[in-house]
């Protein structure tokens, strides 16, 4: 049975949404339901892998990857019992024999897995959004009697809501990115440039047990500019320094950022945080399972304002982490999801204030029966360094 995708919810959502088959086909969906990592535009453009999971549990799923990965089997074991490998042979001296049926082209494997499940005439889910036309197209012609839907909302759907493996990842990942900012805040002074933080975030992860998801560094006026990716840019006295950055650890992520100022914080900078963070623990509080999404972001929405940040506008105040850093539910206005038991959010209430910076609260909870546990430690002021 698989260790990260909640296979009894997955198979719920199918019967909800009338699919017979799941057939994800992007790295992280892959990935997340067969827990073998695929890299598939590495080599050839076109070269697509899957993993078919049917909604009746008596038929067994199956995984189509190229025969080039076939020994990467031997260090990711995937939970699937059939695997079909396609694509030209790849030689490797003296390598042992993995099993597994072979096909020439991935559709052919495709094909082949249908008919042996007896589902040529089913309702098949892919991801419509990121599949190929011409990989649709093949798909089409291959199985003509099949019908081909998006079946994005059902990966969506249960990714949300993480298994005791994914919240251990989440939780390694997050405790990682911590110590990294806090390496980073550790030896800032004025002359160092933002790619110097960036080397020591790095580094430290590394030490962790981790990689690099992602790293937003700005420092001065930089930090205002929303996605801010790290310069040579000599930091200065008086600069508030944004750090927004993510760890990744065995696939999963985190997602997190603090603040802190070269020397004291002017008193605009200490009540415009003051503001945005106080919105960001009243969404903390708020978080259990039923609340709605809608809800909660129209509560948290109006905090900034009222206490001073009259511009204060948001699309959202959050969402979902995993395999990648916004998965479902995003925290918006428009959202129609309902917060459960066992999903893992970033809550965050950025805002943006040109020639002064960014204030970006953000920190990791996971729902639980009774509310929320922070998985992060919430920066309550600026950082004075």
């Amino acid at each position: 049975m698989p260790i990260l995708m909640n296979l009894e919810r997955c198979r719920i959502l199918m019967d909800q949404f009338g699919l017979d088959l799941l057939a994800p086909s992007t790295e992280e969906h892959v990935y997340y339901t067969s827990e073998f990592p695929v890299y598939q535009y590495t080599f050839e453009p076109e070269t697509v892998a899957f993993s078919l999971i049917p909604a009746s549990p008596s038929i067994e799923p199956c995984l189509l990857i190229p025969h080039f990965t076939r020994l990467t089997l031997l260090q990711y074991p995937t939970w699937i019992p059939n695997v079909i490998f396609f694509g030209k042979e790849y030689y490797i001296s003296r390598a042992p024999e993995i099993s597994g049926a072979r096909t020439a082209t991935v559709y052919e494997a495709f094909a082949r897995a249908v008919s042996d499940m007896g589902l040529t005439r089913s309702r098949i889910g892919v991801e419509l959004d990121r599949l190929s036309v011409q990989a649709f197209r093949s798909l089409q012609k291959v199985l003509p009697d099949a019908q081909f839907v998006d079946g994005r909302a059902v990966l969506q759907n249960t990714r949300s809501v993480k298994t005791t493996e994914e919240i251990f990842r989440l939780k390694k990942a997050a405790q990682a990115i911590e110590i990294g900012l806090e390496a980073a805040f550790s030896v800032v002074k004025p002359g160092m440039s933002e790619l110097d933080l960036d080397r020591v975030i790095r580094h430290t992860l590394l030490d962790q047990g981790c990689t690099t998801g992602y790293i937003q560094a700005g420092a001065g006026t930089r930090g205002a500019f929303g996605p801010v990716y790290p310069s040579d840019t000599k930091i200065e006295k008086g600069d508030l320094i944004r750090i927004d950055a993510s760890a990744r650890y065995k696939h999963y992520l985190s997602d997190i950022c603090r603040m802190a100022v070269v020397g004291e914080p002017s008193r605009e900078m200490n009540e415009i945080y003051s503001a945005v963070f106080t919105a960001e623990m009243e969404a903390v509080n708020m978080i259990r399972p039923g609340i709605r999404v809608a809800d909660l972001f129209d509560e948290v929405a109006q905090i900034p304002p009222s206490l001073g940040v009259e511009d204060f506008k948001r699309n959202n105040i959050g969402h979902g982490i995993g395999i990648i850093s916004h998965e479902h539910p995003i925290l918006s206005p428009d959202s129609d999801a309902v917060l459960e038991k066992g999903m893992v959010l970033c809550l965050e209430t950025p805002y943006y204030r040109w020639q002064v910076g960014g204030f970006a609260p953000e920190d990791e909870v996971l729902i639980t029966a009774g509310g929320s546990q922070l998985l992060t430690t919430p920066q309550e002021h600026l950082i004075a360094l």
